[in-house]
């Protein structure tokens, strides 16, 4: 992560080097961009970038941070606006996503890009931010919930936040918004309902 000297720079010149990773990073997968070029376009030393990072690696995990710290204040805020039912959370977090995508625009589009570009490196860093399941289960509400157990709560949460990220990043790139969120209300429906035949559910895990 970045040196206490990136954060005290001025925010004008930290938001110049973060707008320079992110449109050298939305072009093409990590491995390809050359730091030189980064550096080239936040208009700073070579020798000014080490004091606030230690490489590359450390300057694209800290953009994917930087994104996924905005997702988890967003997430928190929709579930308390749904009165802490992580099932009402994946609607009203997408229409919230889609609508701040919206007026975003080309950085939000960029930071799209990204994650495209580099599926299995640490993308998922942005998708589920650190510490993202954890401040939910603790703002979540558990009486509407038929699940007891903290790891199960833990494993619906996951789901929730992949298939609500799955839903934006198909809008994002093109698909209709209204078939993605209905086929968004559709997966929590069936989390809802259960699909198991009663007479065939065992325990799991034990």
């Amino acid at each position: 992560m970045p040196t206490s000297t990136f954060f005290n720079l001025p925010p004008e010149k930290r938001a110049k080097l973060l707008r320079a990773a992110v449109g050298e990073f939305s072009q093409k997968p990590y491995g390809e961009v050359p730091l030189s070029r980064i550096i080239a376009g936040a208009g700073i030393p070579r020798g000014s970038f080490y004091q606030y990072f230690s490489d590359k690696t450390d300057l694209f995990v800290y953009v994917l941070s930087h994104y996924g710290g905005r997702l988890k204040q967003l997430v928190l805020r929709c579930l308390e606006d749904c009165g802490g039912d992580l099932l009402a959370l994946p609607a009203a977090l997408f229409d919230a996503m889609t609508a701040a995508f919206a007026g975003a625009g080309e950085e939000i589009r960029a930071v799209m890009a990204i994650v495209r570009h580099n599926a299995g490196f640490d993308a998922g860093r942005l998708c589920q931010p650190p510490g993202l399941a954890e401040a939910l289960l603790a703002a979540a509400r558990t009486d509407t919930l038929a699940l007891e157990d903290d790891e199960d709560r833990r494993c619906l949460a996951e789901m929730l936040l992949t298939a609500t990220g799955q839903a934006v990043a198909a809008a994002a790139c093109g698909q209709d918004p209204a078939l993605c969120r209905e086929r968004l209300e559709r997966k929590v429906a069936l989390l809802r309902r259960g699909v198991a035949k009663q007479e065939d559910i065992t325990p799991c895990c034990k």
